[in-house]
């Protein structure tokens, strides 16, 4: 296994609703305080456990693919920053598969932006604009990205769209 257990898979623990709760958000306490402190191997194994007992709670996937990248920007290692960033991708997309949400989206998006993927942070943005069109941050990235990407603003629905400024003559 990897350090403090974090690179298999998630187990989920046996515990009553509530005593798992309990635990996970003690567990989730001890992680924002080794992030605060950028002990990323320590809130990474917190927040692991915090998901053993509590599954479903998007808000450990979110705080958990931070750690990966975190980890992933300090890493000597090509290879090493390659798996931590592909480990905050899953989490991300566990996140939206639990809470697929105008927020949600906006925090998948800023995610794929920090690991370089630009297209899919582009269609995230867009995403949370089609659900809730007055989120002027997810608007002035979106809008970034249309001006920075070649593909500028290609397939993106033509609600999200209308939101956009109109390109000068």
């Amino acid at each position: 296994g990897g350090r403090g257990g974090w690179e298999e898979e998630d187990e989920i623990a046996d515990y009553s609703d509530a005593e798992g709760e309990e635990l996970a958000e003690a567990a989730r306490e001890r992680a924002e305080a080794a992030m605060d402190d950028s002990d990323w191997d320590q809130a990474i194994e917190e927040l692991s456990h915090a998901l053993a007992l509590s599954p479903h709670n998007p808000e450990l996937y979110l705080l958990r693919s931070e750690c990966f990248i975190a980890k992933a920007e300090e890493s000597a290692s090509p290879r090493g920053a390659g798996l931590l960033e592909q480990r905050a991708q899953d989490d991300a997309g566990r996140l939206l598969r639990l809470h697929a949400s105008p927020e949600s989206y906006y925090v998948a998006a800023e995610l794929c932006e920090r690991l370089g993927a630009m297209l899919k942070a582009r269609d995230l943005y867009a995403l949370a604009l089609e659900q809730e069109p007055d989120t002027p941050a997810a608007l002035e990235r979106l809008c970034r990205l249309v001006e920075e990407l070649p593909e500028g603003d290609d397939g993106l629905p033509s609600p999200v769209r209308a939101l956009l400024p109109a390109a000068a003559p």
